[in-house]
């Protein structure tokens, strides 16, 4: 019998190569751990209109720049352990 892998979704956005990044350290762990799912990664920048991604992507990094802060703040709330800690 043929078993087919159950797919899973990772979304991701070019606003640097963190994001990118992280997307294939989850594709790896789901790789590892997890053998009867088969991670996908999308870019979702590659699916907004041309000047869409250019505000929002400049947006992000201004926002980042003019506001560490706060990034900071939103980062560390990011780093508390959650469902896919365990991968």
């Amino acid at each position: 019998m043929d078993h087919q892998k159950s797919k899973i979704l990772i979304l991701t956005g070019s606003y640097g190569a963190g994001h990118y990044q992280t997307a294939r350290t989850i594709e790896a762990a789901i790789r590892l751990k997890k053998f009867d799912l088969e991670p996908l990664i999308v870019d979702i920048t590659d699916y907004k209109h041309r000047l869409v991604n250019n505000i929002s992507r400049r947006i992000f990094v201004e926002g980042v720049t003019k506001f560490p802060t706060f990034y900071g703040y939103l980062y560390k709330k990011s780093r508390n352990p959650n469902h896919f800690s365990s991968f």
